[in-house]
């Protein structure tokens, strides 16, 4: 019996192939971008820039601020930017809700790539928030994203040990940044500094690949052979 599956025929038929699979992929993400497009549509039609915000009741800031979002989920900063700056002059707003719009705000600047008016807003947030909050994690994960971001790691380090000091659950991350760090110091021929960042990274994280590995090569090329034996024999 002739073999209808040889290659031969598979390289004949690959276009039609092709053709169902992407048919196949736009019949599955066509409902996401309908929904996606309505949702947009719908934040439109809530939404002119050109209008006061109508603010009638607490709720109504909930509104705005889920708005926002859509916008800056979308790319569009400047609307979102907008919304948050004018929720802030509306009067008789209450400190927990000053500090969230700013926190926002921040976070448009954030993905927007205005780095300066993000580190303005973040921090503003931060001072505004009360302490061991849920609001307080989320302005010291922002502010330490903003300085990783920028690439300084001194300042990244420095946010997400007051993270830890809340939540634990974030020490991991601590442990890349200050791999980081190390590697920065390292670059600048600071080996003291650079060990002492890879030590404490495996404080926090024993498992921390990345600080064994650099660590391991710092004493190999030291020749200090014994303490390459330590590093791996605890790893």
């Amino acid at each position: 019996m002739e073999n209808i599956f040889s290659f031969d025929v598979f390289l004949i038929n690959v276009p039609i192939y092709l053709a169902f699979v992407l048919a196949g992929y736009m019949l599955a993400i066509k409902p996401r971008m309908e929904k996606r497009s309505r949702s947009l549509s719908l934040s439109e039609e809530l939404y002119d820039t050109k209008e006061d915000l109508k603010i009638e009741k607490v709720e109504d800031f909930e509104i705005y601020l889920k708005l926002a979002k859509l916008f800056r989920k979308s790319g569009e900063f400047d609307k979102s930017v907008q919304i948050h700056k004018k929720l802030l002059e509306k009067e008789s707003i209450s400190k927990h809700l000053e500090s969230r719009i700013i926190l926002e705000l921040g976070r448009d600047y954030l993905a927007s790539g205005l780095f300066d008016k993000a580190e303005e807003n973040l921090l503003m947030a931060l001072k505004l928030t009360d302490k061991n909050s849920q609001r307080e994690k989320d302005c010291l994960l922002a502010i330490s994203k903003l300085y990783e971001r920028q690439v300084d790691w001194v300042k990244a380090v420095v946010y997400r040990k007051k993270l830890i000091q809340i939540d634990d659950s974030y020490k991991n991350g601590l442990a890349l940044l200050l791999c980081n760090l190390a590697s920065k110091e390292y670059s600048k021929k600071n080996i003291g500094n650079a060990k002492k960042s890879y030590l404490e990274a495996l404080d926090l994280d024993k498992d921390c690949t990345l600080a064994v590995k650099e660590l391991a090569t710092i004493f190999l090329n030291e020749k200090n052979y014994q303490e390459v034996f330590n590093i791996l024999e605890s790893y």
